[in-house]
Order: structure tokens, then sequence, then C-alpha cells
């Protein structure tokens, strides 16, 4: 299938706006992990860096799970309907750290 400079212009665009809002909240969460509850600028930048790659070979895997996925509400709408309750919840655990330091809160936010 060949698209149009039209819908590739339009994909791009509505990406920017997801990627604006996931480099707000990971700029924010650097800040926060680091400078108000005091953890390490290297385990914050590992930890990070890790999930990014994560997503990066995770990511081919989803592609093809979704082409593969058949409901009666479509393809991707039942990974749109899941991803947002579970990225609802997360980016809330992840800025409703535990009253903990040190070793449990790195533990914390690695696993979150």
């Amino acid at each position: 299938m060949k698209l149009t400079r039209f819908q590739k212009i339009a994909y791009g665009i509505g990406a920017v706006g997801k990627d604006m809002v996931y480099a707000l909240s990971a700029t924010y969460v650097m800040y926060y992990y680091k400078d108000l509850l005091g953890l390490s600028s290297a385990f914050v930048g590992t930890i990070l860096m890790i999930a990014r790659v994560f997503d990066a070979l995770n990511d081919p895997f989803m592609g093809i799970l979704v082409a593969k996925t058949r409901t009666k509400w479509g393809r991707f709408r039942p990974w749109l309907i899941s991803g947002s309750v579970l990225n609802a919840f997360t980016l809330y655990a992840l800025f409703t750290a535990p009253h903990v330091e040190g070793t449990g809160l790195m533990v914390f936010f690695t696993v979150i």
C-alpha cells in the first residue's frame, strides 16, 4: 500500500502530540526523581535509557501482535483502550512515590 504525501504528513502530525506529551513527562520524571526525591542522576538516566531500549526492542513485537488481533472492535481499538488505562495507572504511580528512601525508592522507580 502506497501512502500519499498528505497521509504521511497527517500521520507525522498526529505523532507530534504524543511525542510532546512523552517528552514533557520524561523530562519531569528526571527532575522529580533526581531533584525532589534524591535519586542519583546516573541511576535515573540509566533506568530511562533501559526503558527506551526495551521500547525499541518491544515495538516490532507489539506491531505484529496488533496486526494479528481480530476483534469485533477492530485491530487497534482494544489496544488503545487497554493501553490508555495502563498508561494512566503507570503515570499516576510514577508520580505518587511511596515514602521510602534509598534502595526502596530505586526498586519502586525501576519497577514502575
